[in-house]
């Protein structure tokens, strides 16, 4: 047993100790001094009371970037005016990248009567890793944590910090974003910006109009300065669209136009032409195997989606930059980067011309009013063949389709990185073949107040996608416990009559998981009716049960959603009269359409002891503005209280 424990132990020193001096490399990443002799020095307003909103106000947003310094200096004072501000929002923290980074305190004070209290030595400090390790990405991003002592309501909390970038082939670029305002009230947002005369810079501000003052420093270097006074607290609305921005923004970059961009990346994504011999022999496998070239290419895709598992391992230095494919095919992990590369040599191999295309995955269709910049989230692949363009997300494992059925990536824009770029190139969305369809069959049995259930989800398109990416390497076993479990949130007595059975037809991207239960005790019972509910119905779950209608920003609704249920309530003939009534069923159809979203239901009776409902909901857009919500609200409204899940079936006395 010594012998087994003995590596398990080293293997846990190896990580603990690395995990150590990964802290410790943090903490020798930050120092004290005075502040940079490039920095402009902002007084603090005083405090305007009529702007107090929740309990505090933010008196200064103060930030400076020096180009030629690769320095960014921050001044942030703010003004608390209960003890619960104090208790919840009185931390100072500060993001930083130790491989990158180092960060720079110069001061921590308290205001207080009129007297300034410095408690920089007396604050205590957390430093934190903060992986993402939810979305498989661990990265060196550390969280600084400052707690100051003895803080007092109605005292004013000032402090200042600068973060020094290192040298690398980024930070010949200026590219920064800036928010003005946040969800307390700012008296006063100052942003300078401090760059070479031959730097030429371009600026684009979002919420405000706001001209800078430029001024000439010297011979080399120039100003841009933007100031703002009294700016409102963000609107705290809930379900924002992820590419709806409610700050009042800046964006600075130094890139003249798109392409400038789309060179710069092509140089950072050049794969020397050295591939190993297990990817040649891959390639050659391919050709081999299949007849056409466009299974070939499909059979790349579905390798590096299937094979490449998702990692992001962020190792320190130089993270921008994709491993060489030889690596990555032979780890066969990486990250978006990673398998881009990978997929574009292989493609490549097979004489497909691709390139990686950055794309924004909260931004979409809003990046193209951006300015020219590379802070992008996510690289996917660009090829084209038989003069047909093509987009693939190299992440999205077990995707289904061709390449002609492929669901998009749904970013709306991409930036190519290739030499004839000119700007951004819409990514086509395609929505109207992907559909989820829910099916469920009541078959009930009044005398015993038994039911059975029998479930059937047909999906196609990209909820075919979702299924396979959420329920890869599930067992029937574990599909069974997952499906019984949440049917047991609706009922007691219930119990699988037939287990889980999957169809999934990949090449055309049709997908269908069915199953049945059985349950007693099905209805509210009493000595002449029972009474029951349709339950559980997926439509009902997207119907947004609480939805504030004053508002001042865009109402995230799902998109591209197409949802569609249809429901049989098949009741057991009574031995004597041969059937039974559904009391309160009324036939009726009700349908509803906008250019932005349609409802539909219709109920009648199919047949003897047979009723039918069928819903509908299918949304067209990603968001409705505020003055629209009060109409969804209405419609919504009436498409559920046209289902009416709730019926009585009466039981005759000799039953």
């Amino acid at each position: 047993m010594r012998i087994l424990k003995l590596p398990i132990f080293f293997f846990f020193l190896f990580f603990t100790c690395l995990e150590a001096n990964q802290e410790q490399n943090a903490k020798d990443k930050i120092h004290h001094s005075s502040i940079p002799s490039w920095v402009q020095q902002v007084d603090i307003p005083e405090a305007d009371e009529s702007m107090i909103h929740e309990g505090k106000i933010q008196l200064l947003i103060d930030e400076q970037y020096s180009h030629p310094k690769r320095e960014s200096y921050c001044h942030i004072a703010k003004k608390f005016c209960t003890l619960s501000t104090v208790q919840d929002d009185a931390q100072i923290q500060i993001q930083f990248f130790p491989h990158d980074q180092k960060v720079f305190l110069h001061f921590i004070r308290i205001h207080r009567n009129g007297e300034i209290i410095d408690i920089t030595e007396e604050c205590k400090q957390r430093i934190e890793n903060m992986e993402k390790i939810h979305r498989l990405i661990y990265n060196d991003y550390y969280l600084l944590t400052l707690f100051p002592e003895d803080l007092r309501v109605d005292d004013v909390l000032e402090y200042a910090f600068t973060l020094k970038d290192q040298e690398s082939i980024l930070t010949q670029w200026i590219q920064k974003f800036y928010t003005l305002d946040s969800y307390e009230s700012t008296q006063k947002a100052f942003v300078r910006i401090i760059a070479n005369q031959d730097i030429p810079l371009s600026y684009q501000i979002h919420g405000m109009n706001l001209i800078p003052q430029m001024n000439d420093l010297d011979h080399e270097t120039k100003e841009w300065i933007w100031e703002a006074e009294n700016l409102p607290p963000i609107p705290n609305d809930y379900n924002l669209p992820s590419w709806f921005c409610p700050n009042i923004s800046l964006q600075i970059t130094s890139f003249s136009d798109w392409n400038e961009v789309a060179l710069f990346l092509a140089k950072i994504f050049y794969v020397s032409q050295e591939f190993s011999q297990k990817i040649q022999e891959k390639v050659r496998f391919w050709e081999m195997m299949y007849e056409t070239q466009e299974d070939r290419i499909l059979a790349a895709i579905r390798y590096v989606q299937d094979e490449i598992r998702y990692l992001s391992l962020h190792e320190g230095k130089d993270d921008y930059l994709p491993h060489h494919p030889n690596e990555v095919f032979e780890r066969r992990y990486g990250d978006c980067k990673d398998q881009s590369v990978l997929l574009i040599s292989l493609l490549r191999l097979l004489g497909i011309e691709a390139h990686p295309a950055f794309v924004d995955t909260q931004l979409k269709q809003k990046f193209v009013e951006c300015l020219p910049n590379f802070y992008t989230d996510h690289v996917i692949v660009y090829f084209e063949y038989e003069n047909m363009p093509f987009f693939v997300d190299p992440t999205n494992s077990f995707q289904g389709g061709n390449l002609h059925t492929f669901s998009p990536p749904p970013f709306c824009f991409a930036l190519i990185a290739k030499e004839d770029t000119e700007g951004l190139t819409e990514i086509p969305q395609e929505i109207e073949n992907s559909k989820f369809q829910c099916s469920l069959t009541f078959h009930i049995n009044p005398c015993e107040n038994k039911a059975r259930i029998d479930s059937k989800i047909i999906t196609t398109g990209h909820y075919s996608d979702n299924y396979r990416h959420i329920n890869n390497g599930i067992s029937i076993e574990k599909l069974n416990e997952k499906h019984l479990s949440y049917f047991q949130h609706f009922y007691d007595d219930i119990s699988f009559l037939e287990e889980t059975e999957i169809y999934d037809n990949r090449d055309h991207n049709y997908l269908s998981v069915s199953y049945s239960f059985e349950i007693e005790n099905f209805g509210e019972q009493e000595l002449d009716y029972i009474e029951f509910e349709l339950k559980p119905l997926a439509i009902e779950t997207v119907i947004p049960s609480i939805m504030k209608i004053s508002r001042k920003s865009p109402f995230a609704i799902p998109f591209p959603f197409c949802l569609e249920e249809i429901i049989h309530i098949v009741i057991d003939p009574y031995p004597t009269n041969g059937q039974y009534a559904l009391e309160n069923f009324k036939e009726m159809e009700y349908s509803n359409e906008t250019e932005h979203f349609a409802v539909y239901v219709n109920k009648r009776k199919e047949g003897q002891n047979h009723y039918l409902i069928h819903a509908k909901m299918e949304n067209f857009v990603d968001n409705l503005e505020p003055e629209k919500l009060k109409d969804l609200k209405m419609i919504l409204m009436k498409f559920k209280k046209s289902l009416n899940t709730i019926y009585t079936i009466p039981i005759p006395e000799s039953a």
